[in-house]
């Protein structure tokens, strides 16, 4: 929303969420520079490592984030 509403500028993952920044009436181009890849990290706090819940939330996440675009649980 910030990107829509304001003159600032943002980063994300390549063809993320194609419908919705089409649908805002955002434009989106690649950057111009060769970058490093980037190390992603989760942290969380020790008394929530062994609550299931909070680790079926932590696994669900790291895959929704490192799933190939476009694909869910279901297309893999």
């Amino acid at each position: 929303m910030l990107a829509r509403d304001t003159d600032l500028v943002t980063l994300s993952l390549a063809d993320w969420l194609p419908d919705t920044v089409s649908a805002m009436g955002l434009r989106t181009f690649a950057i111009p520079l060769d970058l490093a890849p980037m190390g992603l990290g989760m942290a969380w706090h020790p008394r929530n490592s062994t609550d299931p819940g909070h680790s079926w939330f932590r696994e669900h996440l790291a895959a929704a984030v490192l799933a190939p675009a476009g694909l869910g649980d279901a297309e893999r």
